[in-house]
């Protein structure tokens, strides 16, 4: 089972229990363990914190001005959600790519994440 290691950054809880519990379950189904390696919602110890722990993933909660300038910062190699303003889609990881937010498209694009690391 591949192993993809997240941070969830200004996420909030009920969608971090949703990622952590769900999305990680129907990920196992698809040989993939998620791992929740940090869970930050102090945007001041974003770049330092991430740089250090350099996660496969990041999933942004609804602040897109966040990602935005954090993105740009972030390890090589390193793949990006962000969750909508309205919290009904997840967007990414490539530019322009858009899907509701259900624990069945997010544990797609998990897999899809896996395969490209």
């Amino acid at each position: 089972m591949q192993e993809l290691r997240a941070a969830l950054i200004l996420v909030p809880p009920l969608l971090a229990d949703l990622v952590r519990h769900v999305a990680a379950t129907r990920a196992a189904n698809l040989d993939i363990t998620l791992s929740i390696i940090a869970k930050i919602d102090d945007p001041a110890e974003l770049v330092d914190l991430l740089g250090r722990l350099a996660p496969d993933l990041v999933i942004f909660g609804p602040s897109a001005a966040v990602s935005r300038a954090t993105e740009t910062r972030l390890p090589r190699g390193t793949r990006v959600l962000t969750l909508s303003a309205d919290l009904k889609r997840i967007l990414g990881p490539d530019e322009g790519e858009s899907a509701p937010l259900t624990p069945e498209s997010l544990a797609q694009r998990l897999r899809e994440i896996s395969r490209s690391i």
